[in-house]
């Protein structure tokens, strides 16, 4: 019953291991994010014009890692973004700024096609024509480390589980020696 319980112990731990320090790598994701849409939002709320705020070069998010912002109107269409998506500017599914006018924020995991998923960071700024700020960026690199550790947590528990299954092996046959 004692190998019963230290594999169960054992398991817990690891689990705990790996879904604290995952949840770290990917709250970790946002950090850009939120720096970008804070400062964005607070130079709108102070006046400055839309223009200059975001870089004017873009890329596809499709394939590249750098952070980039959009800045949607009341309606959550794209006014100025600093990245496209097949040619176009990213646009949010409409509930995602339904919930940002109501909390002030959302912090996302979007998936706008299949293999693109990004760390997106939505404010709402209410500075007209800008009502939402958006930054995000490629969870492409979060995943790979997320990858490793699932197999680091995977090799120690397999090593732990085998420990325990030696252990009770070699109590079986103590025990049915007669010691």
């Amino acid at each position: 019953m004692t190998h019963i319980a230290a594999a169960v112990i054992v398991t817990v731990i690891m689990l705990l291991i790996y879904v604290s320090v995952q949840q770290n790598y990917r709250m970790n994701a946002n950090d850009p994010q939120i720096q970008l849409t804070q400062d964005i939002s607070n130079r709108l709320a102070s006046g400055r014009p839309i223009a200059g705020l975001i870089p004017a070069d873009s890329f596809d998010i499709a394939y590249d890692l750098s952070p980039f912002v959009i800045l949607y109107n009341a309606q959550g269409n794209p006014l100025h973004a600093s990245a496209t998506l097949n040619g176009s500017m990213p646009k949010l599914p409409a509930g995602v700024f339904d919930y940002v006018e109501k909390h002030g924020e959302d912090r996302i995991t979007w998936q706008p096609k299949q293999g693109v998923r990004m760390a997106m960071v939505v404010k709402y700024a209410n500075t007209y024509p800008v009502s939402f700020v958006a930054a995000g960026r490629s969870l492409k690199e979060t995943e790979i480390r997320e990858k490793n550790l699932a197999q680091m947590a995977l090799m120690a528990w397999i090593c732990a589980m085998v420990v325990i299954g030696i252990h009770w092996l070699m109590d079986m046959k103590v025990f049915k020696a007669g010691y």
